[in-house]
């Protein structure tokens, strides 16, 4: 009994052993754990390996087409290069500085050893094509092309014919890729899978762009192009000529921060097809062409970024003013665009100057574009535009406005109706087509003109709503942007802002039957602009006419009778009555226009009216020769004209003179 129970003792205590044995590594195993969770995998997309100790970043392309860099997780204590991609399952390995060690870089930038293999080195990438299992290396300081398998562990090495200078290298088209500066120029080096190296220089890289000399980043883009990022900062991208004898050309460059200690990979996203369009913009004589090649997302999928690649066909000396995000090299400009969401679009916009005598040009220009990605679709050629017109191309564009004060409170408020009218004119010697019009900032339709407008021709488009759609900065504000179609490019025209309210109000104690402004005479609408007058809407007659209306046989008199008649005697028909008291024509249903009674180009024939006119709208006045307030405002130049010019604002309202300005800045920036 007493030895059975030192036996039942010794039991029990072999079982607390037990017991504390599992509590203890159930204690301890939290602290591998970390790893143990962490994804063994990465998003597709660009890593860099970047200082010591190490910090994995992730790269991504502004819109500018530079490359940012965003931390993955912390550092980890670990100085490593040769940062490799396996594509087979989107992991990252590297190898240690300090021990040679290969270790597996996780989804969140923590590392694991995965085997020792006793040499550091700079360069690392997996031979994708051939050995996609296959992580090769240049051992630090050896002239050995080493590899490890990392799903069997094999290992092996193949003496090479020289040094391998670089300091990484990418695979494509069954080669190793590395590139660095010598003397400036840029010089591209080869090492096959037999260990023959070869180099070739690069002409069409600028090397002064790289101090350093040193591309510590290389990695290969999803189209089958190289990237090379700088220690020194930048990064510059090559497409592959020949492999057999090594050639290669320059598609782009890139902004990127500095590093003394960097290394790159990526792991390419899905195949995205992108297309470009060309679009033209002339705005007449003395005036830069505006070539604007346009980039589009076809997928389905984000794109990462592209390049694109636009130029003459021959030699065009013009001088041309760069979007941001371009280079010029050779004769051609090259530029790279930032991610692009499935259907986004993005312009880079080429201005060109005018062609003086004895300058070379060329109507023919090409544009090709080139996704990070594998396009499904690829371009067979780059896309050629058709000739661009180098005649000028005149098109002008003024804007009238009438508001109208049923209430004849004399204010213009937010909530008065109002009519605004836009005028075109073809001054150029070819017709536009697709003349389409709208007014700025105006919740109102666009509107197109019917068929062609031929040269010489005039012609108005009227729109209707509130004052307040026409509210800017609480000002009510009114201008037109108009553009058309000529030989297969666009120009466009903005008018000059007109404002509808002043800042002061001045009483005027005759009220309507008080003194009134002259008359505005003979003026051409469009050169310079009279001041406007913003009448009441009064059926009586003492809507005074003088001051109301545009120039005899030159323009419209927006909204009125048609327009004033005449064209050579100089008379001052403002509004449809004379400046003699003479009867005022009868009014002429909206949409329709009298012969005689339409507006008037300067030669005084009249032009069609319809829907796209500025119609009539109210009855003729009796009695003392005035007219009602069917006449517009009107304040604004031929939107190729640049000087500043003020023109007085008298407001007639229903007894009160409100005194504004109508301002004649410049062009507000393209959209």
């Amino acid at each position: 009994m007493r030895f059975k129970g030192v036996r039942a003792v010794a039991r029990a205590v072999l079982a607390l052993a037990c017991g504390a044995l599992i509590v203890a590594t159930l204690l301890i195993a939290p602290a591998g754990s970390a790893e143990a969770d962490s994804p063994e995998s990465h998003e597709p997309g660009l890593y860099l390996a970047l200082g010591s100790p190490t910090q994995l970043m992730r790269g991504s392309q502004r819109s500018d087409g530079g490359i940012a860099f965003d931390p993955v997780g912390a550092p980890t204590g670990r100085s490593y290069n040769a940062l490799a991609a396996h594509l087979a399952d989107g992991a990252l390995y590297a190898i240690e500085d300090a021990s040679g060690d290969l270790i597996r870089v996780l989804g969140d930038g923590t590392t694991r050893t995965v085997m020792r293999l006793g040499a550091a080195s700079v360069v690392g990438a997996f031979a994708d094509s051939e050995h996609p299992d296959r992580m090769y290396y240049v051992p630090r300081g050896s002239k050995q092309l080493a590899w490890v398998d990392v799903a069997t562990r094999e290992q092996g090495a193949i003496p090479m014919t020289g040094s391998f200078v670089p300091v990484d290298f990418a695979w494509s088209r069954g080669y190793f890729w590395g590139l660095r500066i010598v003397d400036r120029q840029a010089v591209l080096t080869r090492l096959g899978l037999d260990g023959r190296l070869q180099e070739a220089p690069v002409p069409g890289v600028d090397g002064t762009r790289f101090g350093g000399g040193s591309f510590g980043g290389a990695w290969t883009y999803g189209n089958g192009n190289l990237g090379f990022l700088a220690n020194s900062g930048g990064a510059v991208q090559l497409r592959l000529a020949t492999d057999d004898p090594a050639k290669a050309e320059l598609v782009g460059y890139a902004d990127s921060p500095a590093s003394s200690n960097l290394d790159a990979a990526l792991i390419p996203a899905a195949p995205v097809h992108l297309s470009v369009r060309f679009m033209a913009e002339w705005s007449g004589g003395r005036k830069p062409v505006h070539l604007i090649p346009v980039v589009r997302n076809e997928g389905t999928t984000v794109s990462s970024g592209y390049q694109l690649d636009f130029g003459p066909e021959r030699p065009d000396n013009r001088a041309v003013e760069m979007p941001e995000g371009c280079a010029e090299s050779g004769g051609r400009f090259l530029c790279v665009g930032g991610p692009l969401q499935p259907g986004e679009e993005r312009q880079h916009d080429f201005a060109l100057s005018m062609i003086s005598s004895g300058s070379a040009y060329t109507q023919q220009w090409t544009v090709s574009v080139q996704g990070n990605e594998s396009d499904p679709v690829p371009a067979s050629a780059p896309v050629s535009f058709p000739a661009f017109r180098p005649d000028p191309v005149l098109l002008d564009t003024d804007v009238k406005a009438r508001v109208v004060d049923a209430v004849r409170d004399g204010f213009v408020t937010v909530d008065k109706p109002v009519q605004v009218f836009v005028l075109v004119r073809n001054r150029g010697d070819a017709a536009l087509t697709g003349v389409r019009v709208s007014v700025d900032g105006a919740p109102w339709n666009a509107q197109t003109l019917e068929g062609e407008l031929q040269p010489g021709e005039l012609r108005t488009v009227r729109f209707e709503g509130r004052v307040d759609d026409l509210m800017i900065g609480g000002i009510a504000q009114v201008s037109a942007t108009v553009t058309a179609d000529v030989d297969g490019a666009k120009t466009r025209v903005q008018s000059k802002p007109l404002h509808l309210s002043g800042h002061g109000v001045l009483p005027n104690a005759g009220g309507l039957s008080g003194p009134q402004p002259a008359p505005v005479g003979n003026i051409d609408p469009l050169d310079p602009p009279p001041p406007f007058v913003i009448m009441p809407d009064d059926r009586t007659g003492h809507g005074a006419a003088a001051g109301s209306g545009t120039a005899a046989g030159t323009g419209t008199a927006a909204g009125s009778v048609g327009s004033a008649t005449g064209g050579s005697d100089g008379g001052a028909r403002a509004g449809g009555a004379s400046a003699s008291g003479a009867p005022p024509r009868t009014a002429t249903p909206e949409g329709s226009a009298a012969a005689g009674d339409g507006d008037r180009g300067s030669d005084g024939t009249a032009i069609e009216a319809g829907p796209a006119t500025g119609a009539v709208e109210g009855a003729s006045g009796t009695g003392d020769g005035s007219r009602p307030a069917e006449l517009s405002a009107t304040g604004s130049d031929a939107a190729s004209r640049g000087t500043a010019v003020w023109a007085a604002v008298i407001l007639l309202l229903g007894g009160a003179w409100i005194v504004g300005t109508a301002r004649r800045g410049s062009r507000r920036p393209r959209a």
